[in-house]
């Protein structure tokens, strides 16, 4: 028999450890992913920066051969690739602390961890440097894969989408809430069925697709909702265009030959004919929406959050499972 005290004591000692971000990446179970990710953002920077010196870190599988790597002379170019390196870097941290905390097994999100450390991250920041892959735009196939395998939704953000504001009416609000949600499981169902198609992993190209076509079913709701009157009817129309267009639509997007921008702007301006509004106007990534009418969304939003007190704000610190996942509870 255990106390009841020692034993909330003990899980508020695990929590707070948890809930410290700095705690948790600094000396506690975190702290060996974070070494192993910063030692093999240090060795690519190394050799952007020519130092031939450089030994790269031991147990990382090595990107293949397609993937270059030189010195970087010139700094207007190599300023940028040093940025999106560090950036990989501090998205890959939120998207392990995600598979930890958020999973239902914090034993397999560090499996996961462990695994895509190995495996993909080095070929993941060596592309970010010298392919110039924008993580902003869309994460990488080896996360998305294993965010999949976890059984986890493959978030927004990974796609690069924040939403910045609400309706200040609460029903509105929530209206709102359930449509990006509805969107938000098309999106991962869609991913699902492109690794389905390319072997067990989803390809960049079709990644990139499906993300794009994500942000303007995003654009389109909003505009429907914003545009459309911003009252009960609207959302509720932005709603029912979601549930009808957003999974088909989303799934044929991983074809090269459909037209899915031309189908969701065909589709939402029915919508918006029913409703007698201005019709949907669409511009180039990634203002995806005029900015005199953003509706509420930012495309190409930078994931890598600076600090603690801002992933909190962001939700993502939590609390995350106080004890193992083995099942055993404490009698």
């Amino acid at each position: 028999m255990v106390k009841k005290g020692v034993k909330e004591d003990d899980l508020e000692e695990r929590s707070k450890l948890w809930m410290d971000c700095d705690a948790f990446w600094g000396q506690g179970p975190g702290k060996p992913l974070r070494e192993a990710v910063g030692d093999c953002t240090d060795y690519f920077v190394a050799i952007a920066n020519g130092d031939a010196g450089a030994k790269p870190p031991s147990m990382l599988v090595m990107p293949p051969n397609d993937v270059p790597r030189f010195k970087i002379d010139d700094p207007a170019q190599r300023e940028p690739a040093l940025r999106g390196a560090r950036n990989v870097e501090k998205v890959v941290l939120r998207a392990i602390h995600g598979w930890i905390f958020k999973s239902s097994s914090r034993s397999t999100g560090f499996a996961r961890a462990e695994s895509y450390m190995t495996l993909d991250f080095a070929t993941d920041v060596a592309r970010a440097v010298w392919q110039a892959l924008e993580w902003s735009r869309v994460v990488s196939p080896g996360l998305v894969f294993h965010t999949l395998a976890m059984k986890m939704d493959v978030p927004l953000w990974f796609a690069g989408v924040k939403i910045v504001d609400r309706p200040e009416d609460d029903d509105m609000a929530a209206r709102q809430e359930a449509t990006v949600l509805r969107l938000a499981d098309c999106w991962t169902d869609a991913v699902w069925c492109g690794q389905w198609a390319d072997g067990g992993r989803v390809k960049q190209d079709r990644l990139t697709r499906l993300a794009d076509c994500l942000r303007v079913l995003l654009s389109a709701c909003m505009w429907v909702m914003r545009m459309g009157g911003d009252d009960e009817r609207s959302h509720y129309e932005a709603s029912f265009y979601a549930s009808m267009v957003a999974k088909p639509t989303l799934v044929a997007a991983g074809s090269y030959i459909f037209n899915w921008r031309r189908h969701i702007v065909d589709s939402a301006n029915l919508v918006l004919d029913r409703l007698g509004k201005a019709h949907l106007t669409l511009g180039d990534y990634p203002h995806c929406i005029p900015k005199w009418n953003a509706c509420g969304l930012v495309f190409g939003h930078n994931a890598a959050l600076k600090n603690a007190a801002e992933a909190a704000k962001h939700g993502w610190i939590a609390s995350g499972p106080p004890a193992d996942d083995d099942g055993d509870d404490e009698k």
